[in-house]
Protein backbone atom coordinates (compact mmCIF):
# COMPACT_ATOMS: atom_id res chain seq x y z
CA UNK A 1 0.00 0.00 0.00
CA UNK A 2 1.38 3.40 -0.93
CA UNK A 3 1.25 6.18 1.63
CA UNK A 4 1.22 9.86 0.96
CA UNK A 5 4.10 11.97 2.29
CA UNK A 6 3.38 14.47 5.03
CA UNK A 7 3.14 18.10 4.03
CA UNK A 8 5.67 20.32 5.83
CA UNK A 9 4.03 22.27 8.61
CA UNK A 10 4.98 25.88 9.38
CA UNK A 11 6.70 24.76 12.62
CA UNK A 12 9.10 22.71 10.53
CA UNK A 13 10.10 25.81 8.62
CA UNK A 14 11.18 27.83 11.67
CA UNK A 15 14.80 28.88 11.35
CA UNK A 16 17.17 27.33 13.89
CA UNK A 17 17.77 29.43 17.00
CA UNK A 18 20.70 29.83 19.33
CA UNK A 19 20.81 27.66 22.44
CA UNK A 20 21.11 29.61 25.68
CA UNK A 21 24.50 30.10 27.32
CA UNK A 22 23.23 28.23 30.39
CA UNK A 23 22.35 25.18 28.29
CA UNK A 24 25.59 25.36 26.31
CA UNK A 25 27.60 25.41 29.56
CA UNK A 26 26.21 21.90 30.27
CA UNK A 27 27.38 20.52 26.90
CA UNK A 28 30.92 19.12 27.00
CA UNK A 29 31.11 16.83 23.95
CA UNK A 30 29.93 16.80 20.35
CA UNK A 31 27.64 13.85 21.13
CA UNK A 32 26.06 15.85 23.98
CA UNK A 33 25.48 18.72 21.52
CA UNK A 34 23.75 16.37 19.08
CA UNK A 35 21.70 14.86 21.89
CA UNK A 36 20.68 18.34 23.09
CA UNK A 37 19.72 19.35 19.56
CA UNK A 38 17.38 16.37 19.27
CA UNK A 39 15.94 16.30 22.78
CA UNK A 40 15.24 20.05 22.83
CA UNK A 41 13.90 20.33 19.29
CA UNK A 42 11.43 23.13 18.57
CA UNK A 43 9.57 21.10 15.96
CA UNK A 44 7.99 18.77 18.52
CA UNK A 45 9.12 15.73 16.54
CA UNK A 46 9.84 12.42 18.21
CA UNK A 47 13.30 10.92 17.86
CA UNK A 48 11.86 8.42 15.37
CA UNK A 49 10.36 11.22 13.25
CA UNK A 50 13.68 13.11 13.28
CA UNK A 51 15.44 9.94 12.13
CA UNK A 52 12.91 9.56 9.33
CA UNK A 53 13.40 13.16 8.19
CA UNK A 54 17.18 12.60 8.14
CA UNK A 55 16.75 9.29 6.31
CA UNK A 56 18.49 7.46 9.17
CA UNK A 57 17.31 4.22 10.75
CA UNK A 58 15.84 5.12 14.19
CA UNK A 59 17.81 2.41 16.01
CA UNK A 60 21.01 3.64 14.39
CA UNK A 61 20.23 7.18 15.57
CA UNK A 62 19.93 5.86 19.13
CA UNK A 63 23.41 4.30 18.81
CA UNK A 64 24.78 7.60 17.47
CA UNK A 65 23.58 9.44 20.56
CA UNK A 66 25.30 7.10 23.01
CA UNK A 67 28.54 8.20 24.59
CA UNK A 68 31.61 7.25 22.53
CA UNK A 69 32.83 5.03 25.38
CA UNK A 70 29.93 2.68 24.72
CA UNK A 71 31.06 -0.25 22.63
CA UNK A 72 28.13 -0.09 20.22
CA UNK A 73 28.10 3.70 19.78
CA UNK A 74 27.92 4.89 16.17
CA UNK A 75 29.11 8.08 14.51
CA UNK A 76 26.68 10.75 13.34
CA UNK A 77 27.19 11.44 9.61
CA UNK A 78 28.71 14.92 9.15
CA UNK A 79 26.71 15.50 5.97
CA UNK A 80 23.46 15.29 8.01
CA UNK A 81 24.37 17.84 10.72
CA UNK A 82 22.95 20.87 8.92
CA UNK A 83 19.68 19.07 8.16
CA UNK A 84 19.51 17.96 11.82
CA UNK A 85 19.74 21.56 13.02
CA UNK A 86 17.13 22.66 10.45
CA UNK A 87 14.72 19.86 11.44
CA UNK A 88 15.22 20.36 15.19
CA UNK A 89 15.28 24.16 15.06
CA UNK A 90 18.36 24.82 17.18
CA UNK A 91 22.10 25.30 16.62
CA UNK A 92 23.57 23.32 19.53
CA UNK A 93 26.08 21.30 17.40
CA UNK A 94 27.28 24.40 15.55
CA UNK A 95 27.57 26.41 18.77
CA UNK A 96 29.50 23.61 20.44
CA UNK A 97 32.03 23.46 17.59
CA UNK A 98 32.41 27.24 17.50
CA UNK A 99 33.07 27.36 21.24
CA UNK A 100 35.52 24.46 21.02
CA UNK A 101 37.45 26.39 18.35
CA UNK A 102 37.43 29.62 20.35
CA UNK A 103 34.69 31.37 18.35
CA UNK A 104 31.91 31.23 20.95
CA UNK A 105 31.92 35.02 21.17
CA UNK A 106 30.40 35.17 17.67
CA UNK A 107 27.21 33.60 18.97
CA UNK A 108 27.17 35.87 21.99
CA UNK A 109 27.42 38.85 19.62
CA UNK A 110 24.60 37.46 17.46
CA UNK A 111 22.41 37.08 20.55
CA UNK A 112 23.12 40.69 21.60
CA UNK A 113 22.27 41.98 18.13
CA UNK A 114 18.97 40.07 18.14
CA UNK A 115 18.07 41.48 21.57
CA UNK A 116 18.66 45.03 20.31
CA UNK A 117 16.77 44.53 17.03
Amino acid sequence: MMTQREMPLPAEMLPPVLVSDDDMAKIHTAVEALRHCILHNRSGFSQAKIAEKLNIDPSHLVRMLKTPKTSNAANFPPNKRQKLMEVCGNLAPLQFEARAMGYGALFELMAQVKRVA
